[in-house]
């Protein structure tokens, strides 16, 4: 008989059985503990630097947009958030926001389909952040902060640090430390010049392959066939896994080049999955990320997962990204 709700599923698949989150086992128990000690103490300092702050937010409707709104608004005394700019048109909007009084702002708009089209992934998640160039013009901005993805590190393997990604930057790039630059360079260029990014041509690449399959086809379905095999091509090229992390880690080297001297932070978390605890234990919205997955092994519906049982899943709870 399968027990669904119970500890076990046919003798072999283990359920849980109580309300808590599936990380919570691997957590610290001393988390919430330290939580508070920090909150005693005053943290980093971060409740402090959005007191009063006045902040414009991208993506608000999305999943992650709604829970920091919702943080926000619960823990801080921020003083004002815009959200999205609607306008008739592009330079109306760009005209409202630089005449806002913003002091911060947070861009987590994003599509976050894998393997999209590729003329669609790199309007949406690079070309679509233009207000990275306005921010440049807003005299109060204190802080530019953009949501990506730890993946943007492609095929990368060992220790990664926290480095920004330059321009042309590729996925298979050899790590070089900056002492055996001089002496690795011709070497590491050499065997990496096949497949350097060039944004401009990438933009041109799918622009041309949508005309040459007909304007007035955008939604044909073998013309999004064919845009999504391209973005799929280009990524295994650079060194990505699909076009998703391809498109933000060109992202990441638009904001590099254009930042000037305005205040930049990346967020590169992994997979985001259900609350730890806020707003409360388990919320997300609808089923999404790896919610398949554990449904489905819930169920009773996924026999079998080809993984490491040696290795920790790669994700986190939505309020601890």
């Amino acid at each position: 008989m399968r027990k669904y709700c119970s500890v076990l599923y046919d003798g072999y698949y283990p359920c849980f059985p109580c309300l808590h989150h599936p990380l919570e086992s691997e957590l610290p128990a001393s988390v919430e503990e330290s939580a508070a000690v920090d909150d005693d103490n005053g943290g980093i300092g971060i409740f402090e630097f959005f007191q009063g702050k006045n902040i414009f937010i991208t993506g608000a409707t999305g999943l992650l947009g709604k829970a920091l709104i919702e943080k926000l608004l619960r823990s801080t005394s921020v003083g004002k958030i815009y959200l999205l700019i609607k306008a008739e048109d592009k330079e109306a909007a760009v005209d409202r926001l630089r005449k806002e009084d913003v002091d911060v702002i947070i861009e987590s708009a994003a599509s976050t389909t894998l393997n999209d089209r590729y003329d669609f992934l790199l309007d949406i998640n690079v070309n679509a952040p233009t207000v990275d160039e306005v921010c440049q013009n807003m005299q109060n901005l204190k802080l530019f902060v953009h949501m990506s993805t730890a993946y943007v590190n492609g095929r990368k393997e060992g220790l990664i640090l926290e480095k920004p990604l330059i321009m042309g930057e590729n996925g298979r790039k050899v790590e070089i430390d900056d002492d055996d630059d001089d002496e690795m360079s011709s070497s590491s260029s050499s065997c990496c010049s096949f497949s350097r990014v060039d944004l401009a041509d990438e933009i041109s690449l799918a622009m041309k392959s949508l005309s040459c399959q007909g304007a007035s086809h955008h939604q044909d379905y073998h013309v999004t066939k064919n845009l999504k095999r391209l973005g799929l091509e280009r990524a295994n090229i650079f060194g990505w896994y699909n076009t998703y992390h391809l498109t933000k880690a060109m992202c990441e080297m638009v904001l590099n080049e254009i930042r000037g001297d305005v205040p930049v932070l990346i967020i590169r978390p992994s997979v985001i999955e259900s609350s730890y605890k806020e707003p409360f234990p388990g919320w997300i919205q609808g089923n999404r990320m790896f919610d398949p997955v554990i449904i489905s092994y819930g169920k009773g519906q996924l026999p079998a997962f080809l993984a490491d049982p040696q290795v920790n899943m790669d994700i986190i709870p939505i309020d601890m990204s």
